[in-house]
């Protein structure tokens, strides 16, 4: 297998944790590709324990959607069956949003791997418990915990180095592709539904939801809904959410209140037209996957959204 491997030192890991995941692949019996991003000392020692390194230069960390399609467009130049990293802030939401884009699966904080026909991994779940999950496509994205690898020693000299130029010129022109969503059908049909407004964990409680989302959704004529997570909150039932059992939707339009955006949950809505998220965490996925992000406290929001339905009603 092609395995892909991106190193960054932005998140605060360092060199050693890298050089000692590349060399745990290497020592599965698979090619190994090291993505270095934006540090040419991070690339030296990264190139000598992998097969192949790819330096990096000029990646904009806050520019996520260019950054994502970049990757992307990695996979399949160099023939890639999977794509991973140590968990830190910036994979936990660089590789599952790579995912998304590939449409493949995402495995998060795994701590062994056994790759053969398919991709299958051990995850720790605590107490010396680990369970074996497998990956449903044939290649797929995946994070490693830093704290469940041993250490491995294979230094070599790699068979070839590249280095890449961030060209800025080319991620203006394609930057849209990364958004496939846009006219693509639902893989499994859903009510036609023109518009939605959702709710994340942050709503807390079902009392709120039915306070404050279904009577905005009634006025605003659209159905209410919940993510995944906050279904199994309780904040609304399974008939509610959206993403479950790969249900997916294609309004025109989808509003979501106080959700981080899980992996199964955003890809339910690629066949979505437009996407609206409102959030006061700046580092939720809705954040780079929504046609329009807005910053705010959800509750003034849906207390300022009720104020502009009333007016228009009213008229």
């Amino acid at each position: 297998m092609n395995c892909g491997v991106i190193c960054e030192s932005h998140s605060g890991i360092n060199g050693d944790q890298y050089e000692n995941y590349l060399s745990f692949m290497r020592s599965k019996g698979d090619t190994v590709y090291a993505f270095v991003i934006n540090d040419s000392e991070l690339f030296n020692k990264c190139s000598k324990h992998s097969d192949y390194a790819v330096y990096l230069k000029g990646i904009d960390f806050e520019n996520i959607k260019e950054t994502v399609l970049h990757f992307s467009n990695l996979f399949d130049k160099y023939s890639l069956d999977n794509i991973s990293s140590l968990s830190s802030i910036y994979a936990d939401i660089i590789i599952p949003l790579i995912s998304l884009k590939k449409e493949i699966s995402y495995i998060p904080n795994i701590s062994n791997t056994a790759f053969s026909e398919k991709h299958q991994f051990i995850r720790r779940l605590g107490d010396g418990a680990s369970e074996r999950v497998e990956s449903v496509t044939s290649k797929c994205c995946f994070t490693f915990g830093t704290e469940r690898l041993d250490k491995y020693d294979s230094e070599t000299e790699p068979k070839a180095l590249y280095e890449e130029i961030y060209d800025e010129n080319y991620i203006e022109e394609t930057v849209d592709a990364l958004k496939p969503r846009k006219n693509q059908k639902a893989r499994i049909s859903s009510p036609v539904i023109k518009s939605y407004l959702s709710a994340g964990r942050a709503l807390r409680d079902h009392s709120r939801f039915e306070k404050t989302i279904v009577p905005a959704a009634r006025k605003l004529s659209c159905l209410s809904a919940v993510s995944i997570d906050a279904m199994r909150e309780g904040i609304a039932g399974r008939e509610k959410s959206i993403g479950i059992s790969s249900n997916c939707v294609s309004p025109e339009l989808y509003i979501s209140v106080g959700d981080s955006g899980s992996i199964e949950h955003l890809n339910a809505l690629r066949s979505a037209k437009y996407i609206v998220s409102v959030n006061q965490d700046s580092r939720n996925r809705y954040s780079y996957f929504a046609d329009l992000d807005i910053k705010c406290d959800i509750s003034k929001f849906l207390h300022r959204l009720d104020e502009k339905i009333s007016k228009i009603l009213k008229l």
